[in-house]
């Protein structure tokens, strides 16, 4: 029988982690976002659209608020088209074990130099200008690694988590 997990155990799986967030640089802007698993067991998700994602600045996830006014929410979140021969091999999984913390550091508009002088215009003038990361877990399980990605490729899509919501502290950015 094909298990299909309930948005409720997702969720109950993602009130584990804590996504946080710091700014370590103003020149280029660069934010360190960490992800720790609280959780007395092994937790795995697919790096996809996650604070971890090498691409976190594209799909979305970083809110940025000049004067408390919702301006701006970068990028746009796309997920790869469903295929019935969805297989482990085509995404990224991390696993962390109990207690253990990942972290990454994101330049904001470094790929882009005529957008980043843009956003850059529009921020300096702000007294103050908030920050927070927030999205949604496709792919997250209370399991190891290894365990998710023989399950998913036994079940396909039918054993891929319902959505869970991440939000991180909230931190004012230094731009001056």
């Amino acid at each position: 029988m094909k298990r299909i997990w309930r948005k409720e155990e997702a969720e109950a799986v993602a009130r584990n982690l804590a996504v946080t967030i710091e700014q370590v640089s103003m020149s280029p802007l660069t934010i360190k976002v960490e992800i720790k698993n609280n959780s007395t067991m092994p937790i795995t998700f697919i790096n996809d659209s996650t604070p971890l994602d090498p691409e976190a600045f594209g799909p979305g996830l970083f809110h940025i608020t000049p004067d408390n006014l919702s301006i701006v929410n970068f990028g746009n979140r796309v997920l790869p088209p469903r295929s019935e021969s969805f297989h482990s091999s085509n995404w990224t999984f991390i696993e962390l074990s109990p207690g253990m913390a990942m972290s990454d550091a994101v330049t904001i508009l470094a790929e882009n130099p005529t957008r980043k002088k843009e956003w850059t215009k529009v921020l300096l003038v702000a007294d103050k200008v908030k920050m927070q990361m927030k999205g949604n877990w496709e792919g997250l399980w209370a399991k190891t690694r290894r365990g998710t990605m023989k399950l998913i490729d036994r079940y396909g899509w039918h054993y891929l988590s319902r959505p869970a919501t991440f939000e991180s502290n909230i931190i004012e950015l230094e731009l001056q």
